[in-house]
């Protein structure tokens, strides 16, 4: 039986029509007449286009991977203008999914890769044919409802105990990963990680989870100059307004975009070893230690048929209940052990200004402890991002923290610092909106 795979297929059928329309449409548009010239030249790879023809002719002659070509080559130059960027996101994803059920065999298709097939499907199609999205969706329900009526045999595993919600809420009650333990979401292992928290080292079991039960944390200080722009562009908190797919894509992005070598690098060495090092995930999902590892996994889900999960502990607590507790674990694991990760140093030095200065979660003597640092060091770098945040407030665009990343300021503030210390407040304004302009005038590299 391959209904997965039909269903998936039905759903290419009715993106096809919907693709080739648009595009056929909006190429004749910009092009006129030589649209098709166009798009040979940008197809020239493949054997299969005819070299003239009708209109109507030439549009059904595109197939579903054209379409998906069509859109990613030629983006800059036509597309990008036309759509919103997450069209060349979902297109790319979905030339990978095309591929994958090209060459299925006889197997049919697991369900997490049918089910976010499908959603993405009409996610691109809702952006040039809604009424198509709105067709796409109700396989999409089909594919769905069909899980949640299979019934699954399930290993009962022991490994290490649960321990108990040390949450100021309580046991999380509804939307609790705990509660699927046994099902094909959430499968418990015999692995173990010992995870310190509120001042005590506990053993938590560790969990095979599926992609699509997890969420990113958007107060992940790695991101957090992403954010700041991507709320500049969409207002703010655009991205709490999102269903959780398409805030998972988002900042999935940031994160690859953030630093790609490491993800190519960490997505390779989970290809040939899998993934050595647990997570760390609150019970409704949201992941707090193990983001990039994350965007690995998802990167590799869509290159192959096979269920791909999430290994991780589940730690019952709240964001907004222990966000002091969460944040001193958060940066105790990614700072404070031998490993430190590596941070933009904007992204590190605003993301310690917030905690400490901005939101006064943590004391700096709190901060330091936890990231076993010098409390000079952690002073220092609160010093810098204020003045980053000054140079921001003079060139009228505050907490927009992406501008100082991509004016690259860091290395320059840090150097002023010595300096402004031995001067007298007017000569510190005056030193200030000298390097404040000069940045503007791209006068002096980083």
């Amino acid at each position: 039986m391959q209904e997965n795979y039909e269903l998936v297929q039905r759903g290419f059928r009715i993106l096809v029509a919907s693709m080739s329309s648009y595009i056929g449409q909006m190429l004749h548009r910009i092009y006129k007449d030589n649209w098709w010239d166009r798009v040979c030249l940008m197809l020239n790879d493949q054997r299969d286009l005819p070299d003239y023809g009708d209109y109507g002719d030439l549009v059904d002659s595109l197939d579903v991977a054209n379409c998906l070509r069509i859109i990613t080559r030629m983006w800059r130059d036509d597309f990008s203008a036309l759509l919103p960027r997450n069209c060349l996101t979902w297109a790319n994803e979905l030339m990978g999914l095309r591929n994958s059920v090209a060459h299925s065999g006889q197997q049919d298709l697991d369900q997490p890769m049918a089910e976010r097939g499908l959603d993405t499907m009409a996610l691109l199609c809702a952006e040039i044919d809604p009424e198509g999205a709105d067709e796409i969706r109700e396989i999409y329900r089909e594919v769905r409802s069909r899980a949640n009526e299979a019934v699954r045999p399930t290993m009962i595993v022991r490994g290490a105990e649960q321990p108990k919600s040390d949450s100021k809420r309580g046991a999380l009650q509804e939307g609790s990963l705990l509660k699927l333990v046994g099902t094909d979401t959430v499968q418990k292992t015999t692995l173990t990680r010992k995870v310190t928290y509120a001042g005590k080292t506990v053993v938590y079991p560790v969990y095979k989870v599926r992609l699509d039960a997890l969420y990113y944390n958007d107060q992940n200080d790695r991101i957090s100059t992403w954010i700041t722009q991507y709320e500049s562009e969409n207002g703010k908190d655009s991205l709490s307004e999102l269903n959780t797919d398409i805030y998972n894509r988002i900042i999935e992005n940031f994160i690859c975009d953030s630093n790609p070598e490491a993800i190519r690098k960490t997505e390779k060495n989970i290809m040939l070893v899998g993934q050595r090092e647990p997570g760390v995930t609150l019970a409704d999902g949201r992941i707090v230690d193990g983001n990039r590892r994350y965007t690995c996994l998802r990167r590799i889900q869509r290159t192959t048929t096979k269920p791909v999960y999430f290994e991780t502990v589940l730690m019952d607590m709240d964001i907004r209940e222990d966000k002091k507790q969460i944040k001193l674990l958060e940066l105790a694991i990614q700072h404070g052990e031998e490993k430190k990760v590596d941070y933009d140093v904007i992204d590190f030095a605003i993301g310690t200004y917030r905690d400490v200065v901005q939101t006064e979660l943590l004391t700096i003597k709190e901060y330091a402890a936890s990231t076993n640092e010098q409390l000079a060091n952690v002073k220092k770098r609160i010093e810098i991002a204020e003045v980053i945040c000054e140079f921001l407030e003079y060139i009228g665009l505050p907490e927009q923290y992406h501008v100082a990343r991509e004016y690259q300021v860091y290395s320059l503030f840090q150097e002023m610092l010595p300096l402004l210390r031995s001067l007298e407040e007017n000569e510190k304004t005056e030193l200030k909106r000298i390097a404040f302009n000069n940045v503007l005038m791209k006068a002096i590299p980083d």
